[in-house]
């Protein structure tokens, strides 16, 4: 079956759905629901966990600050420009990854090279090649090529398996992600998440009798397992079953602990059953920049630092208001940015971009006195950083 995108969020989505299951937008004939990704927490391998803290946890978050210029690459829903066809994962922009990026990558690779008996080392190094390849796809050999040195030497490493089938599944290569699920679940037949994965794959494969069954069995083991009942509202949607769909968007959204997934489920339920949509969830919300205020009369310098922020592609959306404390002093007050989660050279170059707007703005519009912006929580009033050219 075709890969098909949402053009309002760009997640995967199948044929003949009116609407997309994660966003919630109305889509034309041929596209249809999205699925939840079923994926367990992966930790560093022993040894590496400096650099997979960074890469493997942080990457999604660096290259989102690092790139504001450029649409971030789809992570399981990325947001190009309403309107606009999202293609598929292969085609998606291509994001340069910075040369300490490069280099980091290149040395893992080269100790790797160096050690071929060491398969938690090798394994490690297809977990960072994927992880790199949702950034620019020509690692997705390279991780491939990585897992299969694994398995030359042990046909029987989960670890591997899995790693090199959620390649293909990344890939929308269901033909070949499909056996390799099913051979990891011959070793570990009780990972739910990977049975959801598989049941996912069957149902992009074409094979929406299957999936159904292979979801039903997740949710007989767990009946709190929110995935594969999402999904199997997925592939009811897909059959046209639009009451078995509403059924299982409610038992989901029952067990869903996350608020944003939660109202997610309450605007896909709406849609479905034609009742007025609820307002929207906060991550949606939150998806326009925050509008100056109409009230407020800014100088040459801080329309230029204004304009600078709300257009940022991470931090602009985020933004619930600008506060000028002073001629040159702001105070941006922000909604679920992760200060705190940046690893080191994401922080820094944050920094140095904040620093370049100020910097911008006050050559261009000379002004005496302090220049800063200052990032502030706003649900609990924390200040998260303050920076000065």
């Amino acid at each position: 079956m075709p890969a098909r995108f949402c053009p309002q969020c760009g997640t995967k989505t199948l044929a003949q759905a009116k609407f997309c299951m994660e966003c919630g937008q109305a889509l034309e004939a041929g596209a249809t629901a999205t699925v939840a990704r079923a994926r367990a927490p992966r930790a560093a391998a022993a040894g590496y966990a400096v650099f997979g803290a960074f890469l493997l946890t942080g990457l999604g978050i660096w290259a989102a600050v690092l790139t504001p210029d450029a649409p971030p690459p789809r992570l399981g829903g990325g947001r190009p420009t309403a309107g606009a066809p999202a293609p598929p994962a292969a085609e998606q922009p291509k994001v340069e990854l910075p040369a300490e990026i490069t280099k980091m990558v290149g040395d893992l690779a080269t100790k790797a090279a160096a050690e071929p008996d060491d398969l938690g080392l090798w394994t490690h190094l297809g977990e960072v090649y994927y992880r790199t390849g949702q950034f620019d796809p020509a690692f997705y050999p390279k991780a491939i090529q990585a897992y299969d040195h694994v398995l030359e030497r042990d046909p029987k490493r989960t670890d591997a398996i899995r790693g090199k089938a959620n390649v293909y599944y990344d890939q929308n290569e269901a033909e070949l992600a499909i056996p390799l699920y099913e051979r990891y679940l011959t070793l570990k037949s009780d990972d739910l998440s990977v049975r959801t994965d598989l049941a996912t794959m069957y149902l992009y494969s074409g094979d929406p009798t299957k999936a159904i069954g292979m979801y039903k069995e997740v949710i007989a083991k767990d009946p709190t397992f929110v995935q594969a009942h999402y999904n199997l509202a997925a592939a009811y949607h897909e059959q046209g079953n639009v009451d078995g769909a509403l059924a299982e968007l409610r038992t989901a959204r029952q067990h869903a602990t996350d608020e944003r997934i939660r109202g997610q489920i309450d605007q896909m339920i709406a849609k479905l059953s034609g009742a007025p949509a609820a307002a929207e969830p906060p991550a949606v919300a939150a998806a326009a920049p925050a509008p100056a205020p109409a009230n407020e009369k800014l100088t040459p310098f801080q329309q230029s630092v204004d304009q600078q922020l709300r257009a940022h592609q991470i931090l602009g959306p985020r933004i619930a208001e600008l506060r000028w404390t002073g001629p040159g002093t702001v105070e941006a007050r922000m909604r679920q940015f992760p200060m705190a989660q940046m690893p080191p050279m994401a922080r820094d170059a944050f920094d140095k971009r904040m620093k370049s707007y100020l910097d911008d703005a006050r050559r261009q519009h000379p002004i005496d006195g302090d220049v800063a912006i200052t990032i502030v929580d706003a649900g609990s009033g924390e200040t998260m950083a303050t920076i000065t050219p």
